[in-house]
Protein backbone atom coordinates (compact mmCIF):
# COMPACT_ATOMS: atom_id res chain seq x y z
CA UNK A 1 0.00 0.00 0.00
CA UNK A 2 1.01 3.62 -0.14
CA UNK A 3 0.03 6.46 1.69
CA UNK A 4 0.72 8.01 5.15
CA UNK A 5 0.14 7.19 8.56
CA UNK A 6 0.94 9.47 11.91
CA UNK A 7 1.14 8.05 15.00
CA UNK A 8 1.85 10.13 18.43
CA UNK A 9 2.26 7.53 20.53
CA UNK A 10 3.21 3.42 21.25
CA UNK A 11 2.92 1.20 17.68
CA UNK A 12 2.61 -2.70 18.90
CA UNK A 13 1.74 -5.20 16.14
CA UNK A 14 1.20 -8.47 18.15
CA UNK A 15 -0.94 -10.19 15.31
CA UNK A 16 -2.86 -10.07 12.06
CA UNK A 17 -0.58 -7.77 9.50
CA UNK A 18 1.22 -4.98 8.36
CA UNK A 19 1.92 -4.19 4.55
CA UNK A 20 4.10 -1.45 4.06
CA UNK A 21 3.96 -1.38 0.62
CA UNK A 22 5.44 2.29 -0.19
CA UNK A 23 4.05 3.89 2.95
CA UNK A 24 5.39 6.34 5.05
CA UNK A 25 4.51 5.73 9.09
CA UNK A 26 5.85 9.24 10.79
CA UNK A 27 5.86 9.31 14.87
CA UNK A 28 5.26 12.58 15.61
CA UNK A 29 4.15 12.44 19.52
CA UNK A 30 5.71 15.10 21.75
CA UNK A 31 5.95 12.71 24.84
CA UNK A 32 8.52 10.16 25.95
CA UNK A 33 8.57 6.32 26.68
CA UNK A 34 6.72 5.28 23.89
CA UNK A 35 7.68 2.08 21.98
CA UNK A 36 7.44 0.53 18.66
CA UNK A 37 6.70 -3.35 18.42
CA UNK A 38 7.20 -4.36 14.68
CA UNK A 39 6.21 -8.03 15.62
CA UNK A 40 8.58 -8.48 12.65
CA UNK A 41 6.92 -6.55 10.00
CA UNK A 42 9.03 -3.90 8.40
CA UNK A 43 8.27 -0.46 7.67
CA UNK A 44 8.90 1.31 3.77
CA UNK A 45 9.86 4.73 5.28
CA UNK A 46 9.89 5.50 8.75
CA UNK A 47 10.45 8.96 10.24
CA UNK A 48 10.65 10.02 13.67
CA UNK A 49 9.55 13.82 13.56
CA UNK A 50 8.04 14.41 16.99
CA UNK A 51 9.61 17.91 19.11
CA UNK A 52 10.20 16.33 22.85
CA UNK A 53 9.21 13.14 21.80
CA UNK A 54 10.80 9.59 22.23
CA UNK A 55 10.62 6.20 20.97
CA UNK A 56 12.11 2.53 21.91
CA UNK A 57 12.28 -0.22 19.53
CA UNK A 58 10.90 -3.27 21.46
CA UNK A 59 11.95 -5.85 18.55
CA UNK A 60 14.41 -5.44 15.51
CA UNK A 61 12.98 -2.70 13.26
CA UNK A 62 13.33 -3.03 9.73
CA UNK A 63 13.19 -0.05 7.53
CA UNK A 64 12.96 -1.72 3.77
CA UNK A 65 13.84 2.14 2.26
CA UNK A 66 14.51 5.54 4.53
CA UNK A 67 14.85 5.81 8.11
CA UNK A 68 14.46 9.82 8.69
CA UNK A 69 15.05 10.92 12.32
CA UNK A 70 14.16 15.31 12.44
CA UNK A 71 12.88 15.61 16.38
CA UNK A 72 12.57 13.78 19.02
CA UNK A 73 14.71 10.52 19.82
CA UNK A 74 14.89 7.13 18.69
CA UNK A 75 16.09 4.22 20.86
CA UNK A 76 16.62 1.04 18.29
CA UNK A 77 18.60 -1.87 16.83
CA UNK A 78 17.54 -2.30 13.66
CA UNK A 79 18.58 -2.97 9.38
CA UNK A 80 18.05 -0.12 7.66
CA UNK A 81 17.99 0.53 4.11
CA UNK A 82 18.94 4.36 4.09
CA UNK A 83 19.50 6.76 7.15
CA UNK A 84 18.90 10.64 7.34
CA UNK A 85 19.96 12.25 10.56
CA UNK A 86 18.54 16.02 10.18
CA UNK A 87 17.76 16.56 13.75
CA UNK A 88 16.84 14.57 17.15
CA UNK A 89 18.88 11.51 18.17
CA UNK A 90 19.40 7.99 16.92
CA UNK A 91 20.36 5.84 19.99
CA UNK A 92 21.14 2.43 18.98
CA UNK A 93 20.71 -0.17 21.95
CA UNK A 94 22.37 -3.37 20.01
CA UNK A 95 23.89 -3.66 16.81
CA UNK A 96 22.51 -2.60 13.41
CA UNK A 97 22.96 -2.94 9.66
CA UNK A 98 22.97 -0.43 6.86
CA UNK A 99 22.42 -1.73 3.25
CA UNK A 100 22.37 1.98 1.69
CA UNK A 101 23.75 5.65 2.67
CA UNK A 102 24.03 7.57 5.84
CA UNK A 103 23.27 11.01 5.98
CA UNK A 104 24.32 13.07 9.36
CA UNK A 105 23.70 16.54 8.92
CA UNK A 106 21.93 17.59 12.31
CA UNK A 107 20.97 16.03 15.27
CA UNK A 108 22.85 13.55 17.17
CA UNK A 109 24.00 9.59 16.79
CA UNK A 110 25.08 7.31 19.68
CA UNK A 111 26.14 4.32 18.74
CA UNK A 112 27.68 3.22 22.52
CA UNK A 113 29.42 0.23 22.26
CA UNK A 114 27.67 -1.48 18.93
CA UNK A 115 28.33 -1.97 16.06
CA UNK A 116 26.93 -0.47 12.40
CA UNK A 117 27.65 -2.97 9.27
CA UNK A 118 27.25 -1.27 6.22
CA UNK A 119 25.75 -4.90 3.93
CA UNK A 120 24.46 -3.88 0.90
CA UNK A 121 25.06 -4.50 -2.78
CA UNK A 122 26.75 -1.75 -4.90
CA UNK A 123 28.56 1.61 -3.25
CA UNK A 124 27.42 3.78 -0.64
CA UNK A 125 28.35 7.20 0.84
CA UNK A 126 28.30 7.77 4.51
CA UNK A 127 28.34 11.54 5.51
CA UNK A 128 29.03 12.09 9.33
CA UNK A 129 28.34 14.85 9.40
CA UNK A 130 29.08 17.27 12.02
CA UNK A 131 31.70 17.84 15.04
CA UNK A 132 29.07 16.80 18.02
CA UNK A 133 30.44 14.92 20.69
CA UNK A 134 29.13 11.37 20.44
CA UNK A 135 28.40 10.95 17.24
CA UNK A 136 30.90 8.30 16.53
CA UNK A 137 30.65 5.08 15.38
CA UNK A 138 32.22 2.73 17.98
CA UNK A 139 32.62 -0.33 15.64
CA UNK A 140 32.40 0.04 11.90
CA UNK A 141 32.08 -2.75 9.43
CA UNK A 142 31.84 -2.79 5.82
CA UNK A 143 30.78 -5.94 3.91
CA UNK A 144 29.43 -4.75 0.91
CA UNK A 145 28.73 -7.06 -2.29
CA UNK A 146 30.01 -5.66 -5.27
CA UNK A 147 30.45 -2.28 -4.12
CA UNK A 148 32.13 0.37 -1.97
CA UNK A 149 31.51 2.91 0.91
CA UNK A 150 32.60 6.40 0.61
CA UNK A 151 33.10 8.52 3.04
CA UNK A 152 32.33 12.42 2.65
CA UNK A 153 31.81 15.47 4.72
CA UNK A 154 33.36 14.67 8.29
CA UNK A 155 36.10 12.91 7.35
CA UNK A 156 39.60 13.06 9.38
CA UNK A 157 41.61 10.35 7.41
CA UNK A 158 41.64 6.71 5.95
CA UNK A 159 44.71 4.41 7.47
CA UNK A 160 44.62 1.01 5.97
CA UNK A 161 47.26 -0.30 7.81
CA UNK A 162 49.19 -2.31 5.16
CA UNK A 163 52.27 -0.46 5.36
CA UNK A 164 54.48 -3.22 4.05
CA UNK A 165 57.42 -2.69 7.09
CA UNK A 166 57.40 -1.80 10.92
CA UNK A 167 58.09 1.74 11.62
CA UNK A 168 56.84 2.99 8.52
CA UNK A 169 54.92 6.05 7.83
CA UNK A 170 50.92 5.18 8.13
CA UNK A 171 49.69 6.23 4.74
CA UNK A 172 46.11 8.98 4.97
CA UNK A 173 44.62 7.45 1.70
CA UNK A 174 41.86 10.20 1.97
CA UNK A 175 42.46 13.74 0.42
CA UNK A 176 43.80 15.21 3.80
CA UNK A 177 47.25 13.77 3.99
CA UNK A 178 46.94 13.13 7.41
CA UNK A 179 49.65 10.61 7.44
CA UNK A 180 50.86 9.39 10.87
CA UNK A 181 53.94 7.75 11.91
CA UNK A 182 53.39 4.11 14.67
CA UNK A 183 54.58 4.88 18.04
CA UNK A 184 56.05 1.95 20.05
CA UNK A 185 57.11 -1.06 18.67
CA UNK A 186 53.83 -2.15 15.99
CA UNK A 187 54.74 -4.99 13.59
CA UNK A 188 53.58 -5.39 10.07
CA UNK A 189 51.14 -8.74 9.98
CA UNK A 190 49.49 -10.59 7.20
CA UNK A 191 47.36 -12.08 9.77
CA UNK A 192 44.17 -10.43 10.12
Amino acid sequence: SSGSIQAENNWSRTGGSFSAGTSEVTFDGSSTGRTITSGGQSFHDLTIDGSGGGWTATDTLTVANTLAVANGTLNSASDFHRVDITGGALVLTNDATVSGDWTKSGGTFTSGTNRVTFDGEGDVTLTPGGTDTGSDFHDLAVNLAGGSAGLSAGLVGHWSFDEPTAGSTVVDSSANSNDGTPTGSPQPSTDV
